[in-house]
């Protein structure tokens, strides 16, 4: 899986697209991005029965949830490599 890295590119693009007639553009251009902000942007965007604020804060929410799903994995694997480091360092 790639991880999500910051493209302010796409958000450009996303939001030249997204003029009122051609939302649907930049709704499409969002969808392709791996970049975090531009999911947020296409949430806000694709869900116009939602007041702005609340589609905003329901996106960001989603995203914290991926970003969350792996931090006890790396946590573990942080833990673990401090702790052979630490018992190579004692044995030598």
């Amino acid at each position: 899986m790639k991880t999500a890295r910051a493209n302010p590119k796409s958000w450009k693009r996303s939001l030249k697209r997204s003029k009122p007639a051609t939302i649907d553009g930049g709704v499409e251009i969002g969808r392709q991005s791996r970049d975090f902000v531009a999911r947020i942007l296409t949430y806000a965007l694709s869900n116009k029965d939602l007041s702005l604020s609340n589609a905003f804060m329901r996106a960001a929410n989603q995203e914290m949830t991926r970003f969350n799903q792996g931090l006890a994995t790396l946590d573990t694997v942080i833990t673990a490599a401090r702790c052979s480091a630490f018992s190579a360092q004692s044995r030598a």
